[in-house]
């Protein structure tokens, strides 16, 4: 997309383009009982998550998945970064630093790490305003969650380096969903869809698919 990579002026900025890609796609179905889902991994979880909150025309969809959803950081992430991120969001707001996150965080697989240093869209920094309307955002699903109806899918990382697992399992609990369902993979780091157990997962979410669309 164009503008300065690594920021954001506002979290809203990613809600409302799913709003727009949901409302095409609902738009286009080939039939009215034609199903629609979306799918959201790490900070896309946060953004499917907050879209779910807020739109009505959400309701349309018939299901949402989350992978290792950007729901509470377990990543380290040092005072001072955060004392320069608050001290300068409104001074400074494009200023970006680095994100510290290093391939062999997200994945065990050497050749998905190798892809991943080697992704010319992989940009290593985050801006101040990005990194504090991330933490806002994440305060407000937070405190909605409990507008998140839709049924629900959440495949999670166990050994997750960058999400807290605990939390997410949390939120999951505390969401509205009558029809939900929590899946925990122990072993896996971060990207769960780039780790050699991918398939487990894939077929996991294919099964629930399954299962929504029949």
């Amino acid at each position: 997309s164009a503008g300065r990579k690594g920021h954001i002026d506002s979290f809203e900025d990613y809600v409302t383009a799913v709003a727009e890609w949901v409302q095409s796609a609902i738009a286009e179905k080939p039939a009215p009982d034609h199903p629609v889902f979306l799918f959201g991994h790490s900070l896309g979880g946060l953004v499917v998550t907050r879209y779910v909150q807020e739109y009505r025309e959400a309701d349309s969809l018939s299901g949402i998945i989350l992978s290792s959803p950007c729901l509470r950081l377990k990543m380290n992430v040092p005072g001072w970064k955060r004392g320069i991120a608050a001290g300068l969001n409104q001074l400074w707001p494009t200023l970006r630093l680095a994100s510290d996150i290093a391939p062999t965080q997200v994945t065990r697989d050497p050749q998905m790490q190798e892809l991943y240093k080697h992704d010319p869209y992989n940009y290593s920094k985050v801006s101040v305003r990005w990194f504090t309307e991330l933490l806002r955002t994440m305060e407000v699903a937070w405190q909605k969650r409990a507008q998140v109806h839709l049924p629900l899918l959440v495949v999670q990382a166990g050994a997750d380096r960058l999400i807290d697992p605990v939390a997410v399992q949390q939120f999951v609990e505390e969401t509205r969903s009558a029809d939900k369902e929590f899946v925990v993979y122990p072993e896996l780091y971060h990207e769960v869809l780039n780790e050699p157990e991918k398939e487990l997962v894939l077929e996991k979410m294919a099964q629930w698919l399954s299962n929504k669309i029949s």
